[in-house]
C-alpha cells in the first residue's frame, strides 16, 4: 500500500508499505493516505499483489469443472485436464491432486507392497489402523486411505521362529553368564588363598 512517509528520513516521499504496517502507521499518524494521480505522479506503479497459496483451497490458477454423473474434472493453470484418469468425487479429491501436481515428490508414495495385497487384506489394514471406509470400498479407495493415514506397507509380521529364537537367546544368555567360569574364579583364588595361608 503507498502512502506518504511523514517522519524520518524519508519524510516526504511516498513508499510502499505492507497494508497492515500501512494501516498501523496511519493510525499512529506517521504517514498518511495519498491518491493514485500522486502515486502515478511519482512514477510509481503497484507490485502486483503475492497470493499465497492456502493448503486447504485449490492452488492459484487451477480451477475444477462438475461433471455429469457426479464427480469433477481438474485443469491445470494451463488449461489441461489433470485428471482423466482420476475419479475426483469430491473437492478434496480434487484439492489433493492439485497439491501433488505443485509438490510430485510429497504425492508419490511407493505403493507397491499394497498393491500386492488383496482387498480383504487392504480392508483389514484400514480397520487395524482405524480408518473409516467403506466395505464396498474399491482397491484404489483403500490404498488412497492408507496412504493419507501415512501407511505405505502392510506391517511385518514376525516370523514364526522368533519364539523359539527369543528363547534361544535367552538361553544362550543364561549359558554365557554360567560358561565363562567366572563364578568359579573367585573359589578357586579364594583356595589357593587358603592353600597360601597354611
Amino acid at each position: 500500500m503507498f502512502v506518504r512517509q511523514l517522519i524520518g528520513r524519508e519524510a516526504g516521499n511516498i513508499i510502499n508499505m505492507p497494508y497492515d504496517a500501512a494501516q498501523s502507521c496511519l493510525a499512529m499518524g506517521t504517514v498518511e493516505a495519498v491518491t493514485d494521480e500522486e502515486i502515478a505522479a511519482a512514477g510509481l506503479e503497484a507490485p502486483e499483489p503475492v497470493v499465497a497459496n492456502r493448503p486447504d483451497e485449490l492452488p492459484r490458477g487451477f480451477r475444477v469443472e462438475a461433471i455429469t454423473g457426479g464427480g469433477y474434472d481438474l485443469f491445470d493453470p494451463g488449461g489441461v485436464n489433470i485428471s482423466l484418469d482420476v475419479e475426483l468425487p469430491n473437492m478434496i479429491a480434487a484439492r489433493e491432486l492439485a497439491w501433488s501436481v505443485i509438490h510430485p515428490v510429497d504425492a508419490t508414495p511407493d505403493t507397491d507392497a499394497l498393491e500386492a495385497l488383496s482387498n480383504a487384506e487392504l480392508y483389514e489394514l484400514c480397520e487395524n489402523a482405524r480408518i473409516e471406509i467403506s466395505s464396498r470400498a474399491k482397491k484404489a479407495d483403500l490404498i488412497a486411505a492408507l496412504i493419507a493415514a501415512g501407511i505405505t506397507a502392510p506391517p511385518v509380521a514376525a516370523p514364526e521362529g522368533d519364539e523359539g529364537s527369543d528363547e534361544g537367546k535367552g538361553g544362550e544368555g543364561e549359558s554365557q553368564t554360567s560358561e565363562p567360569g567366572e563364578n568359579d574364579a573367585p573359589a578357586h583364588a579364594s583356595g589357593e588363598s587358603d592353600g597360601q595361608a597354611e
